[in-house]
């Protein structure tokens, strides 16, 4: 096999030289990639303004920074829901969004299986203490499911709180953890 050297000669001072083999290279084969797995991940958020579209884009901006706090950016994010309804002296504005990253290839059969864990938040509404917790602890239940979270049993309820807002009217918050 020939030598090639090369190098670069500036007055009498070698900069430096570079040695290889003629010989043809050959590619190494490219690795084989299974297909990746996408996260998606439902956020919430609520809000209480003095107009509809107020509380609507007070519950957005709520919901994104939720988002960009696991990770999202706003682009990868999409509005599934918004509504609002009359409150004392204002609106109550909801709104929910899905958002999607794409994810790392699936792991070969021969690699250890590692569980994922993920809390869900939810709020709600309701004319007595136990109606607001029940629809709050529903909505989190769709949200877990909804990221693949089935059957319900892989889910337990972490934290839960209620307030009375007025007479007749309570608010509740809701999170669950769950373990896949």
């Amino acid at each position: 096999m020939k030598k090639l050297v090369l190098g670069a000669v500036l007055g009498t001072t070698v900069l430096g030289a570079l040695a290889f083999s003629a010989a043809p290279a050959i590619a190494a084969p490219a690795a084989q990639q299974g297909p990746s797995i996408a996260e998606t991940r439902l956020f919430d958020g609520r809000q209480i303004g003095s107009t509809p579209g107020l509380a609507i884009e007070g519950a957005l901006n709520s919901a994104y920074n939720r988002a960009s706090w696991a990770g999202f950016s706003r682009s990868q994010c999409s509005v599934v829901r918004t509504q609002y309804f009359p409150v004392s002296g204002g609106y109550d504005g909801s709104a929910v969004i899905s958002c999607t990253r794409p994810g790392a290839a699936k792991a070969a059969k021969s690699d250890v299986a590692v569980e994922e864990t993920q809390t869900f938040h939810a709020s709600n509404y309701g004319s007595d203490k136990k109606r607001a917790i029940n629809g709050a602890l529903e909505t989190a239940r769709r949200h877990a499911a909804i990221s693949g979270y089935i059957p319900t049993a892989q889910c337990v309820t972490v934290h839960t709180d209620s307030s009375q807002i007025s007479v007749g009217f309570w608010h509740a918050n809701v999170v669950i953890s769950c373990t896949r």
